[in-house]
């Protein structure tokens, strides 16, 4: 994003955490709502709970679902 200013946006990003992570999409795109909701959808499944307990991912590092 710093090297082309204004082209893209983050499409999701969790707040709760101070790593900087997140999605992103050109700017405008009409991608990003669908994919911010399909994120926030699969984050409060029982799925993403199984799939990060699989890959051995600790419960403290789970993300959230953001508005």
């Amino acid at each position: 994003q710093t090297k082309q200013p204004g082209k893209y946006e983050v499409a999701f990003a969790d707040p709760t955490t101070t790593i900087k992570i997140g999605i992103v999409v050109a700017k405008g795109s009409s991608l990003k709502a669908p994919l911010q909701s399909a994120v926030n959808w699969y984050l409060g499944t029982d799925d993403y709970k199984a799939n990060a307990k699989k890959w051995g991912i600790p419960d403290s590092s789970l993300l959230t679902p953001s508005s």
